[in-house]
């Protein structure tokens, strides 16, 4: 394994021990719920403060967990280039059956 990647991993590590990466999902989660329209990881790390690679490593992990889908991909106004727009996945209210009794 190489320095880099080395170093990568530890710090990880450190962000799951302290606590932080679980703060941040919640912080790039309240995020997204919180806009009227899909954002791009660029922009959730200007809203938020948090770094862009912490916010693509969260974003990531939030895809995968399904509490996050990527709505479309389009030209990020801010960089030119293709970017993925992200928003919250949201329940489903389920219709129940209901039958009269007889």
């Amino acid at each position: 394994m190489s320095n880099v990647s080395l170093t990568s991993t530890h710090a990880h590590r450190e962000q799951i021990v302290s606590g932080r990466a679980q703060s941040q999902r919640e912080r790039i989660l309240e995020c997204l719920k919180n806009s009227a329209v899909p954002l791009t990881r660029r922009q959730i790390s200007e809203l938020t403060r948090i770094p862009i690679n912490a916010v693509c490593g969260r974003v990531n992990t939030l895809v995968a967990s399904e509490l996050v889908r990527v709505a479309y991909e389009d030209e990020d106004q801010g960089t030119g280039t293709s970017a993925q727009f992200l928003e919250p996945v949201r329940p489903q209210p389920v219709q129940r059956s209901f039958e009269w009794p007889q």
